[in-house]
């Protein structure tokens, strides 16, 4: 099961777990414009289907288990922006569904190499095979 840190209760700042960097957060910036009726005919625009309007922009910080000890975890948060620490907690999260596209080819090297891209886009490149590998721990 992936662990999160819920940092919805703060405002922006860093924070560290075990000395490792989890990052930046900043769950005060609200994501803004109307979460009217989603419809994606006709043209793209940025404000087209438009979701979680007035909530974070993101809440859930992913924590590798790698990083945290049996005993003695030490969590530093360093708020700039004054928000209330008493809401930060460590959550499991469970995973329905997992979305990728992937793409796999053979480089004409002496030597072949299997490459695996994990991201959401459309590839204009032609000749490649749909291929994935996921491991859940």
């Amino acid at each position: 099961m992936p662990l999160a840190l819920d940092m919805g209760s703060t405002g922006k700042g860093q924070i560290w777990i075990n000395g490792q960097s989890i990052g930046r957060y900043w769950p005060a910036y609200k994501a803004s414009g109307s979460c009217g009726r989603c419809d994606y005919a006709g043209t793209y625009g940025e404000k087209k289907c438009l979701s979680n309007c007035g909530e974070a922009s993101q809440r859930w910080y992913h924590v590798p288990r790698s990083w945290l000890n049996p005993t003695g975890n030490l969590l530093v948060v360093f708020e700039e922006w004054g928000g209330d620490p008493n809401g930060i907690s460590l959550v499991r999260r469970d995973i329905d569904s997992v979305f990728v596209q992937t793409f796999r080819w053979r480089l004409k090297f002496k030597f072949d190499f299997n490459l695996t891209l994990i991201v959401i886009l459309r590839s204009i490149w032609s000749n490649l095979r749909a291929h994935i590998h996921l491991r859940i721990l």
